[in-house]
């Protein structure tokens, strides 16, 4: 008899509803693989461009989540150093988190420090490396300034504690009083609330009218423009997210040549830039456990049980939300049958 498991699956792109609890076929770990017991998933946007057929390695069925944190069951020939019973985490490239077993390479898996949780660590992978690899290329030197969207977000809160640590001035920008308080706990020198006041001249304020020397935009959006017009001269904005939606390209191509001020404008997505970086994973995921465990790095995190899957990307989707979305996985759990078992896709 077949042997299945409990997963998140969505049959065709959609909105949150189209998650829904199914069985799946059990994974079985290859060559260079592990296959972890999943016990926390990470929940981030790039889960949300994937359900709703937007993002570029959406393929139906699905099963979302590249962020986990759990135990090891099974290791694949030719893999060394990890072990079954062994607390890990780390990412699952092709998706798949959203389960109570991943399959994994084994490149992407890395014990979990004593003293940090399964919730914890699920909420460092994609948030922490994007953080870490985004402060590498920004060059951002002690006593420089960065603006950061989205501040009190999973990305945004790693980025207000390890600019913090990097002696670089940063300004957070959010949509709320509450948000705010998050994102000054996270780290951040100084908070903006878009909301109560112009981001632009606020941010032109708060560094004495000359502009910062980098942008971190999480949101592009039709509003895009606006941090190059936040930037001093020579300046760069780095595009890492689109939460907002496409810009507005007239508005961005004014204010970036057209403000001849030698601006600059880089994009950044982690699935694309890791591979050239592999060799960089595992000292840069221990150094976020470790910051993490001394509470260098400080975000609040929020749980969803796995079935409730489509509420946390509800909840992601409507802004509302702070720091980290994780989904608590049962090992013990079940799921009715609401559709034909899934055979789950060859790249998993």
């Amino acid at each position: 008899m077949l042997q299945t498991m409990c997963a998140v699956v969505a049959d065709r792109p959609g909105g949150p509803d189209v998650l829904h609890l199914d069985r799946v076929p059990l994974p079985a770990a290859g060559a260079g693989q592990v296959r972890v017991a999943v016990r926390s998933a990470g929940v981030n946007f790039h889960d949300v461009h994937q359900r709703r057929g937007t993002g570029p390695d959406s393929r139906f069925p699905l099963i979302p989540g590249i962020d986990f944190a759990g135990v090891v069951v099974e290791v694949g020939d030719a893999v060394e150093g990890l072990g079954a019973g062994q607390p890990v985490f780390g990412l699952a490239p092709a998706g798949g988190a959203y389960a109570q077993q991943a399959v994994v390479p084994a490149a992407a898996v890395r014990p979990i420090p004593e003293g940090v949780g399964f919730s914890e660590a699920a909420a460092l992978p994609v948030a922490g490396l994007s953080a870490s690899f985004l402060l590498g290329i920004s060059e951002l030197r002690p006593g420089m300034t960065a603006a950061v969207f989205a501040a009190a977000g999973g990305l945004g809160c790693f980025l207000g504690s390890l600019l913090t640590v990097a002696g670089v001035r940063s300004i957070g920008i959010t949509s709320s009083p509450a948000k705010a308080k998050t994102a000054e706990a996270a780290g951040h020198s100084d908070v903006i609330d878009y909301r109560a006041e112009d981001p632009v001249e606020a941010v032109r304020e708060r560094t004495g009218g000359a502009g910062v020397d980098v942008v971190f935009d999480t949101v592009a959006g039709p509003e895009f423009a606006r941090s190059f017009r936040m930037l001093r001269d020579s300046g760069t904005v780095i595009c890492c997210g689109r939460a907002g939606g496409p810009p507005d390209l007239a508005d961005v191509t004014d204010a970036l040549i057209g403000s001849r001020r030698n601006l600059a404008l880089r994009d950044f997505f982690l699935p694309t830039y890791l591979p050239a970086h592999v060799d960089e994973l595992a000292d840069r995921l221990d150094t976020l456990a470790e910051a993490m465990r001394s509470e260098q790095v400080r975000i609040p995190i929020r749980a969803f049980e796995l079935g409730d899957a489509a509420s946390a990307h509800a909840l992601i989707e409507s802004g509302s939300s702070v720091g980290k979305i994780v989904l608590h996985v049962d090992p013990a759990a079940t799921a009715p049958r609401t559709s034909s078992t899934h055979t789950q896709r060859d790249d998993r």
